[in-house]
């Protein structure tokens, strides 16, 4: 028997071989462009390089919107449907889990496609993309889990069933009966049309192999429609079989930002395994969605319990409710098993057939058909059960030591103390109703927290409005701009100093200072607990060092300007801000302690956080790290130094907002890891809080994540200052808005407000005072020597001619000018390759473009 990885290469073979279009005849390609559309579709040639702007006026069909205006809903309220499916041909009917996201599909224009209509190909390609496009903007704006690759994982299932559709092997029938005889026509007109499709395909009677191969060479194009709405922060992880590298014992994914939108090869291969097994893996993710949400509804309404009455008492509406959710859950259980069993009978059916002979009478279905091979090799490796399978599989494998009933169904015979160790749940609720399901999964053994937590999160939801100014000058433009706090969200209490002391404290065994996690603090010794976080905050230096998880590229200690897009290792700027600003040094080398694993060794999983003080932690470190290396890079150089760190600590200061937030321009490997571990962390800690529908519950819940992160920051940020200051000596000086350094204050009394400012405009300001700290530095000589040519003196008299030495010195100070506007190129200069005058007409066009858009 081979062994898991050599099967894992067989697989990702098997797939590579069946997503390869290179032996594919050429005649199959379509280009929707080529076509000249009626009505207002207007000339093809739009959509050459704006394929994401195809509507229905680019159908030759007709004007069916592909989603009908009907409910976009994703499943929350929908159930899977189990259909009996006899249809394809197989002598008895087979239960089929049909995913609420496939029963709301977009496919409502190729349901009632007029092939008569259709001219070729290309208008064919048109009404597929169209459906994609529809399809995608559904799923990015009403999947569950929004703002995580999960909703990458999603349009990967819909570009896979689409896949399913052309090629007639979905098993989804619906109640639409055309589909499948519409494509059958349709495919029948673009061999018939096309001389050589005809003599290539000429034994292709039911246009099987047509539809396979058309699929193949026309997947890209319909991939970078399907994710046309994707989000720069929906991050693809291509999901393989094998781990796709290794590296000193790293662990390597491989992210795609906006979904794999700007990928020159479909970044999965998902339409190439089985669309059962495709199902499956979804219903094993939707079923931990729907145990989790209900385990936080439960959790929920026994916080409101106990705060009402401290215990669950008899004939209470609030214990009621308890009793109702925990019974509603228990109902959930028996469905799940039973729905997992049925799965469970369907596989070993499908595994088993590879061992049937050809004499079998049973009649193989056309969906068998597509199948066998896939199970071919999944016999090889002895994937006999349907546990060994799941574990395996990269789509289910995170969700299955969640998820331990279904490798071991006498879980659910246990006891609810089952619920603490992350265990299946069984409905056996104690008297209090159920236990506290919130409290086992975050609370940190390690820890002697004494302060109590908030029950309800945006409770304490406030806005908080600053007044933003566009510069230093006094007659600069000031905005006023107003953000949410939550005292619910915050990572630590006025009370609760001592415990971020003694978590700031935790893994430092050389720290000095010693604990103050037992000590006594309260609001009215603040002072103290001042005192006991700087020394705790100087104490990082012993027990944490910022160079170790750095990214390659911010330890080069470069000085150079990037204006490119990220590409491979090579880190920079999204693609939509590539050449239309320069990413900064400083930003560059950014000290992103948050990489540290708790071996401090490099690693691409963040740190084990279990509560909110420990995120804050991360950002803590990080921040009074960067402090600290900000400061001795200026310590060399001339001029104001104290006021320049200043500066320099608020740019990497609103730049650590924006990674928080989920809103910065940089990209490279290390970003988008940081990235996708933030969208676990805060899911995990605060999933339960985002409600997609919140109008009747909006004083206490987040309509997104991307809202909560932003909350999270603007009450956390004066810890982050705090740390950060202290990092650089500068705790005991005012960095004021104006650019002045005074020497008293508190460490929150100046805390900046050009976080508020986007990251873009902030480059923009800081590649100006780069640019023209550069240009001071050549137009003063030009200014003195042409000047000097002027003055009275033994050589020349006021107002007489430039000649001689004089004249040849201004003159060359002069060109040395405007060589330096024209033709200056430098990275390190600041325009990596163009001359300045080319790089401001980048910045005038970008820039442009966002005033344009802020007009609509």
């Amino acid at each position: 028997m081979d062994s898991t990885s050599t099967i894992a290469n067989k697989i990702e073979a098997y797939l590579g071989a069946k997503s390869n279009d290179s032996k594919i005849d050429q005649s199959l390609k379509a280009d929707p462009s080529e076509v000249q559309y009626y009505g207002s579709g207007g000339d093809g040639y739009y959509l050459k390089n704006n394929i994401c702007k195809i509507t229905v006026n680019h159908s030759d069909s007709g004007k069916y919107d592909p989603c009908d205006r009907k409910e976009l809903s994703y499943g929350d309220i929908d159930e899977w449907k189990c259909q009996q499916n006899s249809s394809d041909g197989s002598e008895k009917p087979e239960n089929v889990f049909v995913p609420p996201r496939r029963q709301h599909m977009c496919i409502k224009n190729l349901e009632n496609l007029k092939f008569d209509k259709i001219r070729d190909k290309h208008a064919f390609l048109a009404d597929v993309l169209l459906t994609a496009r529809n399809e995608g903007e559904r799923i990015v704006q009403n999947h569950p889990d929004t703002n995580s690759s999960n909703v990458c994982v999603a349009l990967e299932r819909s570009f896979a069933d689409i896949a399913d559709i052309i090629r007639g092997t979905d098993q989804w029938k619906g109640t639409n009966s055309n589909l499948e005889k519409n494509l059958k026509q349709m495919f029948a007109k673009i061999r018939e049309k096309d001389s050589t499709l005809k003599n290539n395909y000429s034994k292709d009677q039911n246009y099987t192999k047509l539809r396979e191969d058309w699929w193949t060479k026309n997947r890209q194009k319909v991939w970078e429609v399907i994710t046309c709405g994707a989000r720069s922060n929906d991050l693809l992880i291509k999901r393989r079989w094998r781990t796709s590298g290794k590296s000193n014992g790293e662990n390597k994914l491989e992210l795609c930002r906006k979904c794999g939108h700007y990928e020159k090869e479909v970044p999965t291969k998902l339409d190439y395994v089985p669309q059962f097994l495709r199902w499956l893996t979804e219903w094993i993710e939707d079923f931990y969605r729907e145990k989790q949400n209900l385990i936080d509804d439960m959790e929920r309404h026994r916080e409101e319990c106990t705060s009402e009455d401290h215990k669950c008492k008899e004939g209470t509406s609030y214990c009621s409710t308890c009793k109702d959710k925990c019974k509603k859950y228990c109902e959930c259980v028996k469905k799940w098993k039973t729905e997992w069993e049925n799965q469970k009978n369907k596989y070993t059916e499908l595994y088993e057939q590879e061992n049937e002979t050809s004499s079998s009478s049973k009649k193989k279905s056309r969906y068998d058909d597509y199948v066998k091979d896939f199970f071919k090799k999944l016999n090889e490796a002895n994937y006999k059960s349907l546990e060994n399978y799941i574990k395996d599989d990269p789509y289910s494998k995170e969700y299955v030591t969640k998820l331990s009933f279904i490798l071991n169904s006498s879980d659910t015979e246990n006891a609810s103390e089952k619920i603490q160790k992350n265990n299946d749940e069984v409905c056996n609720p104690n008297e209090s109703g159920i236990s506290s399901v919130e409290q086992a999964q975050t609370s940190d053994p390690s820890s002697n927290k004494t302060c109590n937590t908030h029950s309800f999160i945006g409770a304490n939801k406030k806005k908080e409005c600053k007044d933003v100014k566009l510069g230093i000058n006094n007659n600069d433009k000031v905005l006023k701009i107003c953000v949410i706090e939550d005292d619910s969200l915050r990572g630590v209490e006025n009370c609760c100093f001592k415990d971020l002391l003694g978590i700031l404290q935790e893994n430092c065994s050389d720290n000095k200072s010693g604990s103050s996690s037992n000590g006594s603090c309260d609001n009215k010794n603040q002072e103290a607990c001042e005192k006991n976080l700087e020394k705790v905050l100087a104490s990082l230096t012993n027990c944490y060092k910022c160079d170790k998880c750095k990214s390659e590229q911010s330890k080069k200690n470069n000085n150079i300007w990037i204006w490119r897009k990220s590409s491979g290792k090579e880190g920079g700027l999204q693609k939509e801000y590539a050449n239309t600003i320069g990413l900064p040094p400083r930003t560059q080398s950014l000290c992103l302690v948050v990489c540290l694993d708790e071996k401090g060794k490099k690693t691409q999983e963040l740190k084990n956080i279990r509560t909110n003080s420990e995120l804050l932690k991360e950002w803590i470190i990080a921040a009074f790290h960067e402090g600290k290396n900000l400061k001795p890079s200026l310590e060399k150089k001339k001029g104001d130094n104290n006021s320049k760190l200043c500066k320099d600590l608020k740019y990497s200061f609103a730049d650590y907002g924006d990674l928080i937030k989920g809103t910065s321009i940089w990209d490279n490997e290390y970003t988008k890891n940081v990235e996708l571990n933030l969208q676990n962390n805060f899911g995990k800690l605060f999933r339960k809080y985002i409600k997609k529908n919140i109008a009747s519950d909006e004083n206490t819940s987040y309509s997104s994540l991307d809202e909560l992160r932003e909350s999270w920051w603007n009450t956390n940020k004066k810890y982050i200052w705090t740390a950060m200051k202290h990092g650089a000596g500068m705790n005991g000086t005012m960095c004021n808005a104006d650019g002045s350094v005074t020497g008293s204050g508190s460490s929150c009394d100046d805390i900046p407000t050009i976080d508020l400012i986007p990251q873009y405009l902030r480059f923009l300001q800081e590649w100006v005072e780069h640019f023209c700290k550069q240009r001071q530095e050549k137009v003063k000589p030009v200014i003195e020597n042409c000047k000097s040519c002027k003055n009275t003196s033994s050589k020349t008299k006021l107002g007489g001619t430039c000649n001689g030495e004089c004249k040849t010195e201004c003159k060359n100070k002069c060109e040395a000018y405007k060589t330096f506007i024209e033709e200056f190129r430098t990275a390190a200069g600041g325009t990596a390759g163009s001359p300045w005058s080319k790089r401001w007409d980048q910045i005038y066009k970008m820039y442009s473009k966002h005033i344009e858009d802020a007009k609509r």
